[in-house]
Formats: structure tokens, C-alpha cells, sequence
């Protein structure tokens, strides 16, 4: 279904741990570009982007380093730090940065990232938990 796996590893299997800290800041970068409580200006190096949050009165950069959202949108919903970190947009919670989110980037942002550049897959968390849940008993069934 998704290639939450699939993410980049080291050849010992697991993230290194620089990996996941640009991996997370940019996550959180992501859903911070768009907030509606972000305000927009041209950064350091005159690309436009979020530079204020008008909810925590700090520059974006500082909510995403403290990795701590106002709104609640990346605040780690995590139990440790190997799970999927689950993500809150449009009233619906989402393993990582949502897909349409990650789609929107890929289009329309001047880097062009790629959407596994992100936490996550960007699965539905219920929809998925759902799919895995029938995909278990099916298994089980057809055994």
C-alpha cells in the first residue's frame, strides 16, 4: 500500500540520527508553509516562504527547531522515537506529512522535493490502521 519501510536507512538498517533531524525539520517545515496562521515574506535567501507564526508570535524557524506547533499540527504523537510520528491537518490525524501536502510541494515549491522526503508515509492514520487490520484477518483466513 505504502512505502513507510521503504524510507532511508544506513546500511546497519536503521536512520542515522542527523537523517531524522532534517528529515523532521523539514516535515515541520511542510506543514508550517501551510498554516494559515503563517506569514509569508522572502527568506535568507529570497525564496518566498512562512517566516512568522502569528499563533506563538515567533519566527517559524524557531516553532519548527523547538519542534513544538502551537496549532498542534506536529507536536510528536509519537510513544518513541522508531514510531511514526502522526501528523494533524484538516481534522484528520495522518502518518507523517500529509500526501496532499507532500504533493503540493512537489508542484508548486521552488526546491521540488520528493514526497518520501518527508516522516511518514502520509497515509490516513485511520484508513490505514483499518487496511492493515483486514489485511491481517485475511492473511489468516487464506493461510
Amino acid at each position: 500500500m505504502c512505502e513507510c519501510q521503504n524510507q532511508s536507512k544506513d546500511f546497519d538498517g536503521s536512520a542515522s540520527a542527523s537523517e531524522q533531524a532534517r528529515t523532521a525539520f523539514r516535515s515541520h517545515a511542510a506543514m508550517c508553509e501551510v498554516c494559515r496562521y503563517a506569514d509569508r515574506g522572502t527568506d535568507a535567501h529570497g525564496v518566498r516562504t512562512a517566516v512568522w507564526c502569528r499563533k506563538a508570535k515567533i519566527p517559524v524557524y524557531a516553532a519548527i527547531t523547538i519542534s513544538r506547533c502551537p496549532v498542534g499540527r506536529f507536536e510528536a504523537y509519537r510513544t518513541n522515537e522508531h514510531e511514526t510520528p502522526i501528523y494533524k491537518w484538516a481534522f484528520i490525524r495522518w502518518y507523517g506529512v500529509p500526501m496532499p501536502i507532500r504533493i503540493y510541494h512537489r508542484l508548486f515549491t521552488a526546491a521540488h522535493p520528493s514526497t518520501k522526503a518527508y516522516e511518514g508515509c502520509g497515509c490516513i492514520k485511520a484508513l490505514k490502521d483499518i487496511y492493515g487490520q483486514v489485511k491481517q484477518r485475511w492473511s489468516l483466513i487464506w493461510a
